[in-house]
């Protein structure tokens, strides 16, 4: 019986203290491109990229944010920066990235993107979870004013290898695209789903590239008060039965 007793409240407490799972996300299938050529991508100051790799023509990076990153709060980030922003930006990512938010429905705080940025000035790309269907979508923010919302689309359901992130910059506005295994580009506000001025706005001189995989901070999962005094039931019924013996 002591047995018995003992795995019930092992799982109960394994329920009241369980966590999110935590995704990790990748930059490959080339990786960073800025004006047409492979950019050597380092650490951003102030943080450690869990792996980086550049080759003739390529780089990658593998993202496992946690507290000693960027901490937001809700969300841990990691980055690299592949230097100053060029006129096309664009960043290339495995399938297995859309795999992992697909896994954690419920998670809308991971995801993985492209910036550009100076002093708080700039846009970024970048794919969640919807907070309201559970799915990924690509969302295109304007910095600038607090984060705005300019564009979000859903994913296309065709199966794909690669997903490219771009952000255009023609000297007066950011412009957001995708691409899918390298084919046609979805650059255009009609071909998205919402468009709330679909530009963004283009940040002062000096803004860099970076790419970002960003994970949700753990958080206890509650356990319902039924399983609370289900448990304290089985309790007492344990502490009665050994006063009759």
């Amino acid at each position: 019986m002591k047995t018995l007793n003992l795995s019930f409240f092992t799982f109960i407490f394994s329920i009241g203290f369980s966590h999110l799972a935590s995704a990790n996300f990748i930059l490959g299938g080339g990786g960073l491109f800025i004006d047409g050529a492979a950019a050597t991508i380092t650490d951003v100051p102030g943080q450690t990229t869990n792996y980086i790799e550049n080759g003739p023509g390529y780089n990658y990076a593998y993202f496992a944010p946690d507290a000693a990153d960027l901490n937001f709060g809700t969300f841990n980030r990691e980055q690299v920066t592949g230097g100053f922003s060029g006129t096309s930006n664009v960043a290339y990512f495995p399938a297995a990235n859309i795999a992992a938010l697909t896994d954690n429905p419920s998670d809308s705080e991971s995801g993985f993107g492209i910036t550009i940025e100076s002093l708080g000035f700039g846009a970024q790309l970048g794919i969640f979870n919807s907070s309201v269907t559970g799915t990924p979508y690509i969302f295109f923010n304007d910095m600038t004013y607090g984060n705005a919302l300019n564009a979000y689309t859903a994913l296309p359901s065709t199966s794909f290898d690669h997903i490219g992130l771009s952000i255009y910059n023609d000297g007066l506005y950011l412009y957001p695209s995708y691409t899918l295994d390298y084919g046609t580009t979805f650059v255009t506000a009609a071909s998205w789903d919402y468009d709330s001025g679909f530009a963004g706005t283009k940040p002062e001189a000096g803004a860099k590239t970076t790419v970002f995989g960003q994970t949700a901070v753990p958080s206890a999962v509650p356990v319902p008060a039924a399983a609370w005094l289900f448990a304290s039931a089985l309790a007492g019924l344990g502490l009665t039965r050994r006063n009759r013996k």
